[in-house]
């Protein structure tokens, strides 16, 4: 989430609305504890700020520990064939390219979008009550 709201932050530079966007496990009620997803974040008017989440799927347990200890999934799958890091993402190899990193990365900023195309963006936490939120979650 901080990765993304950092890449949104320097993406609206003076423009009306920044987007960034990052990948990484999250903590979820599966049987590792962690799901895979995409994250995009918004930042627009009135430095409000909108959150948007891809489908996800579960790493393997072997693949997981590493990416938790902050090794970048790609780097553990360069032995795999296909390009993981920059082209159809884990997520193509796993489905066999049916699903690919862009398909993730767009639905995350489809749905971040959800309050801006549907005029509810005005209940959104500013950037400074964002970070107070995020803040929080990491002292709990």
């Amino acid at each position: 989430m901080r990765g993304a709201l950092r890449r949104a932050e320097v993406a609206r530079g003076s423009g009306d609305m920044g987007v960034g966007v990052e990948a990484g496990p999250i903590e979820f009620y599966t049987g590792s504890g962690f799901i895979e997803v995409q994250v995009a974040v918004i930042v627009g008017p009135g430095n409000r700020v909108s959150i948007g989440l891809s489908p996800g799927f579960e790493l393997p347990r072997g693949l997981l520990e590493p990416v938790l200890r902050g090794v970048e999934l790609g780097a553990l799958v360069r032995d795999r064939p296909g390009d993981i890091g920059e082209g159809v993402g884990y997520v193509g190899l796993l489905s066999r390219g049916r699903i690919t990193r862009q398909d993730l990365t767009e639905y995350s900023i489809i749905m971040a979008l959800l309050p801006w195309v549907n005029d509810y963006y005005k209940e959104l936490p500013t950037l400074k009550e964002y970070r107070g939120l995020v803040e929080a979650l990491r002292n709990s």
